[in-house]
């Protein structure tokens, strides 16, 4: 499953794409994603493309859409993509350069116009990553997404890159303490369940959930296949690419195997949830403590 990129040095070539999607091909593989650095505006990304196509790939890319409100981007690249997922998380043109950090406003009127024009895959998702900029925005997101009948939709809390940001960074801009979100996130919901819109809330220990949110609607209810996890009694392991997270992380044991840092606590172990729900970043205790979890026994 080749990135357009490796995070963030360099663009992989055409022979690097070509090398690992016939690879993977011969190894039966029938489906290759597009993430990382925004697909679109890597400098291979249309010879990957049209490479998996002629492979007979199915084809998923995520990205911020900021290139497909332009019609000639939109008409090139949209035809070829099976299943597409659009990060999104703020509609609002005026309050998109302090959520997104940018001077790049993206038109999601004309982006969703597009999709309708030129894309002719089978699944279309919305991803929100939940911040304390847009956490009163997202009844708004919802309404705007259901407009254009998009049934599929994702809150997601952030991954919180300690080392990479400072403190206050992550505190004003970044993350919001649990019992925040825990506040905002419920009319939201509720707005998906009315609409019809497959609703799902990722990566927030389940005691930091509403009562209203049904279990079924988190991601620690299908973690087994949004990380690539084949368990077993005897053996939990876990594909990673990043060298130093499997440095960190030898052991088979599931409870060393987390994705986006998320580990147990040792309060916590009396959980009912405790055999599929992983609780906060190894970070979130350094920015807001971890007095407020409690095991639901």
């Amino acid at each position: 499953m080749p990135t357009m990129d490796v995070m963030w040095d360099r663009v992989i070539t055409e022979r690097e794409v070509l090398k690992k999607l016939i690879k993977f091909k011969q190894l039966w593989y029938n489906h290759v994603t597009y993430l990382w650095g925004e697909p679109f505006i890597q400098k291979n990304f249309w010879f990957a493309l049209n490479v998996a196509k002629k492979l007979w790939y199915k084809i998923l890319v995520t990205t911020n859409a900021a290139t497909i409100q332009f019609d000639q981007v939109a008409s090139k690249y949209l035809p070829y993509i099976d299943e597409l997922i659009i990060s999104l998380p703020i509609v609002d043109k005026e309050l998109q350069p302090v959520i997104n950090n940018t001077k790049a406003i993206i038109d999601f009127d004309t982006v969703f116009q597009n999709i309708e024009k030129y894309w002719k895959g089978s699944f279309l998702k919305i991803n929100t990553v939940i911040t304390p900029k847009n956490l009163d925005s997202l009844e708004h997101i919802v309404e705007f997404i259901n407009k254009y009948n998009v049934k599929e939709i994702s809150f997601t809390y952030p991954d919180i890159y300690y080392s990479y940001y400072k403190e206050d960074k992550i505190k004003d801009h970044i993350a919001a303490p649990y019992e925040i979100v825990k506040q905002k996130i419920q009319k939201p919901y509720e707005l998906c369940k009315k609409y019809g819109i497959n609703v799902q809330v990722v990566d927030i220990p389940l005691c930091q959930l509403p009562e209203n949110i049904d279990f079924n609607d988190t991601d620690d209810y299908h973690y087994q296949s949004r990380t690539k996890v084949h368990y077993s009694e005897q053996e939990y392991t876990r594909v990673n690419t990043w060298p130093e997270f499997n440095e960190k992380n030898k052991k088979n044991d599931q409870y060393e195997s987390l994705p986006r840092m998320r580990k147990l606590v040792e309060e916590c172990k009396e959980c009912k949830f405790n055999s599929v729900c992983w609780w906060p970043s190894e970070h979130y205790q350094k920015l807001f403590w971890l007095d407020i979890i409690k095991a639901i026994k």
